[in-house]
């Protein structure tokens, strides 16, 4: 994602953007429509800095070699090293490269490049014939509990909130494209240091695709659960490979949205309500989405305790860069009034059929759009 409202503009394929100023909510952008309806564009994560209420530029400022860029509520810096560093605290991460280049969305450190998210870096990390790389991360912050799987590794601030989190986007070949998953696991070497190796999936592979970020709350609660590893959560996973791969064996994605975000629409009449997932391979498995028949745990969710389908929902639909969910039956009744709900179920529409690379809500560098039309 270039910019928010770049992206935003994607979806409306150029139309007029006029902003509504009086928007408070950190997590969207309000725009207002010529037939006097608004729509309003939620990110998964805060998209306005926390002390400043400017949009998140997503752009790298440079002064003597350093890059800067601000996230929304993370200061970043990188040089030697990459700092990022809030009110709670600050983590380093190493390049063991310096800066050879700087551009407003790059920053290139020997044969890896650094890119902004919405609250942290992405890195793209050399590798070749599935042999890992390897960086460490140290905070200034004893004694943290972790919380980590072969996909994502958090130190927690709390019991369900982490003060940083570092997750695998995926594998990816000469021309960018994620072609498998990547295996992450760690080393700790101190109550403050620890040693992350990431490994590809692929022989193909020629970088691994990584994400470091401080927390902020999700507008969407969501795990992954997969058959290979079916007493395994995936909580602060940044990426789903729904469908079936030979790592993960058949993976869905279970999602909520956060009500408490979006109290706004309370006293509207939502018109319309889609779901833009980021699709981040080229070669994708058609996806299926239903309703769930009770309550999840996004903290506790399991292959093994996996709640099952209710209602079939209408097919996703790919658009674009994106994978398009009608959200109406999940966020509102018949009259159109904001109702809650249990959330939804997606996944493969047929078994061995390849997977489609999604975000989740937990993906600070290709954040889930939910676009909401109301009066």
């Amino acid at each position: 994602m270039k910019s928010v409202l770049s992206e935003i503009s994607r979806l409306r394929n150029g139309d007029d953007l006029i902003i509504d100023r009086k928007n408070t909510n950190r997590y969207r952008v309000v725009a207002t429509e010529t037939d006097g309806s608004k729509t309003a564009y939620y990110f998964t994560a805060p998209i306005y800095n926390i002390k400043t209420l400017k949009a998140v530029d997503l752009n790298f400022h440079s002064e003597n070699g350093i890059a800067y860029a601000t996230g929304s509520n993370v200061g970043i810096t990188v040089s030697e090293n990459i700092k990022m560093e809030n009110a709670e605290g600050l983590c380093f991460i190493s390049l063991a490269d310096k800066i050879s280049h700087i551009t407003e969305h790059e920053v290139v450190c020997g044969n890896k490049r650094i890119y902004p998210t919405t609250n942290g870096v992405a890195m793209k990390l050399p590798c070749s014939e599935e042999k890992s790389y390897s960086f460490s991360i140290q905070t200034n912050k004893p004694f943290l509990e972790v919380r980590a799987n072969d996909k994502y590794f958090a130190l927690m601030s709390e019991q369900f909130r982490p003060f940083v989190s570092i997750s695998c986007v995926g594998t990816t070949d000469g021309n960018g494209n994620i072609i498998s998953p990547s295996k992450l696991a760690y080393q700790k070497i101190n109550d403050r240091k620890y040693v992350i190796s990431v490994t590809p999936c692929s022989p193909l592979g020629r970088s691994v695709l990584v994400e470091a970020d401080l927390y902020e709350s999700k507008l969407f609660q969501d795990a992954t659960v997969e058959s290979k590893n079916p007493k395994l959560n995936n909580a602060f996973g940044g990426v789903g490979f729904i469908g079936t791969t030979n790592e993960f064996g058949e993976q869905w994605l279970y999602s909520r949205p956060d009500f408490t975000k979006m109290t706004e629409l309370n006293d509207k009449k939502i018109l319309s309500a889609v779901l833009h997932m980021p699709k981040l391979n080229n070669f994708s498995a058609e996806l299926t989405v239903s309703k769930v028949s009770a309550r999840f745990c996004s903290f506790g969710s399991t292959w093994d305790n996996k709640i099952s389908e209710s209602s079939m929902l209408t097919d996703p639909q790919i658009n674009g860069g994106y994978i398009d969910l009608n959200m109406m039956p999940v966020l509102a009744d018949k009259q159109g009034r904001l109702t809650s709900s249990e959330g939804f179920i997606l996944k493969a529409k047929r078994k061995n059929s390849g997977f489609s690379v999604i975000s989740t809500g937990d993906n600070y560098l290709f954040p889930q759009i939910l676009e909401i039309n109301y009066r």
